[in-house]
């Protein structure tokens, strides 16, 4: 944190805030924030809907995303979002594929995220 001057009064945060702690969730140790989570699924255009689930497994959280895939090989698609997950988040994640629709529509993308 930057100390405060007297023409800014108030203490800055060196980097910016880069997510709500709130929705935090700590996942096999690493802490994942769900807009992470989200940008690494937006990156794939192919990729229509997705919803995220967290469970809770012999102490252990595991993280399961559904998705959605409307163009392209939806099984060389998972396996890219799964391998961008682990370099990125250094996470293992499940990543499952869903025919298109059967997925809930949401507004707001904390409704994507479940915990279980």
């Amino acid at each position: 944190m930057l100390p405060a001057s007297a023409d800014q009064p108030y203490s800055r945060l060196r980097g910016g805030v880069l997510a709500r702690v709130d929705g935090m969730v700590v996942v096999r140790g690493v802490n994942v924030y769900p807009s992470a989570i989200e940008n690494l699924v937006r990156a794939f255009p192919e990729i229509d809907e997705f919803q995220v689930t967290v469970r809770r497994v012999d102490e252990m959280s595991e993280l399961e995303i559904e998705i959605e895939v409307t163009r392209g090989d939806p099984a060389e698609v998972a396996g890219r979002l799964e391998d961008l997950i682990r370099r990125r988040l250094s996470l293992r994640a499940v990543v499952a594929v869903r025919k298109s629709g059967s997925l809930p529509r949401y507004e707001l993308k904390a409704k994507r995220f479940r915990m279980r």
